[in-house]
């Protein structure tokens, strides 16, 4: 049972919630009503009355209800006045999580994943403090079951799409190498762990390297939609610079439909390009590249072949080309 001071405490919290939840309800959709503050958080309406009296006491005397309908409005110039800058992203996302009847809100789904069993995140996590090493068992994409493998993690990364564990995988006693190990494959943990190698510690170059990718409108925009883009993404001179751990460049090149090669898309269906392709290419690993090549003769290499000889024309131009040249033959 709570304290006294536990209750006041937990009481006086949920209030300040509900009072910023106003501030911000006003700021965005210029109303507020006792039935959306008691619906939200679950509260008596008499509750959502004296929130509201409190609001108005203490920050707007000047907001009172409508006589019609009952409900607080504020005009297009309202400002917060709790000091919280508005968050566009962040109240998007309350939307979509209390699914407004009011405002329809629909997000792209996920595809469901098997949930991160919380004893192995629980067990990575403690290892990282701990600078310790962990036996799990884990089973990747090519395996058929899951398999005991030595790990020493040092960071939790997410891709955009899952979360992953950075480490050490040992394949023995003597080899091994870094690499992301997805959470939700690891299977099982056991209780076995051992002080991690001093040699190992902050040893994770990929991790620790910073690369600059630099990022341009589509060159075959023109002026007009190549300048739209640029205040869209905040270029600075046609371009933008963004810094990424370079074990994370494939993922943030997948992200954004920027990996090798482009398929044949119209200029506005892919608006930023890479202004430098093989220093991006020579950073991501060979097995990593898109689309995976066992030989010379594969795609990303015939299209750097081919960048090599045409230097003046964009990828999409390399392509149309080489397409109306076989057509013709």
């Amino acid at each position: 049972m709570r304290s006294n001071r536990e209750q006041v405490s937990a009481k006086r919290f949920g209030q300040v919630s509900r009072l910023q939840f106003i501030d911000q309800e006003l700021y965005w959709s210029g109303e507020i009503t006792r039935r959306r503050i008691a619906e939200t958080f679950g509260v008596s309406h008499d509750t959502a009355k004296a929130d509201l009296r409190r609001y108005r006491l203490d920050l707007a005397p000047d907001l009172t209800p409508d006589d019609q309908d009952n409900v607080y409005r504020v005009p297009l110039d309202y400002e917060p006045r709790l000091g919280k800058s508005p968050d566009p992203e962040g109240y998007l996302g309350a939307l979509t999580a209390r699914q407004s009847v009011e405002i329809p809100v629909d997000v792209v789904p996920d595809i469901d994943r098997r949930p991160i069993d919380p004893t192995v995140l629980q067990s990575v996590i403690r290892c990282i403090k701990a600078s310790q090493e962990l036996l799990v068992y884990y089973r990747s994409a090519r395996s058929r079951e899951a398999r005991p493998v030595w790990i020493y993690p040092h960071a939790l990364t997410h891709d955009g799409f899952r979360w992953a564990a950075r480490c050490y995988v040992h394949r023995d006693e003597e080899h091994g190498y870094w690499g992301d190990i997805v959470l939700d494959r690891i299977e099982d943990v056991t209780i076995d762990t051992r002080p991690a190698s001093k040699e190992l510690m902050g040893k994770d170059e990929s991790w620790n390297a910073i690369v600059e990718i630099e990022i341009i409108p589509n060159p075959g925009l023109d002026a007009h939609e190549c300048g739209l883009i640029e205040e869209q993404y905040g270029m600075i001179g046609g371009r933008k610079i963004v810094r990424v751990r370079q074990c994370q460049l494939v993922y943030f090149l997948k992200r954004y439909q920027l990996e090798e090669p482009i398929t044949l898309k119209a200029p506005h269906q892919a608006p930023i390009v890479l202004r430098d392709r093989d220093m991006a290419n020579e950073l991501v690993p060979v097995a990593m590249q898109v689309p995976l090549s066992d030989h010379p003769g594969g795609t990303a290499s015939y299209m750097r072949a081919l960048r090599k000889r045409l230097p003046d024309l964009t990828e999409q131009e390399i392509l149309e080309e080489a397409l109306r040249i076989f057509l013709d033959q």
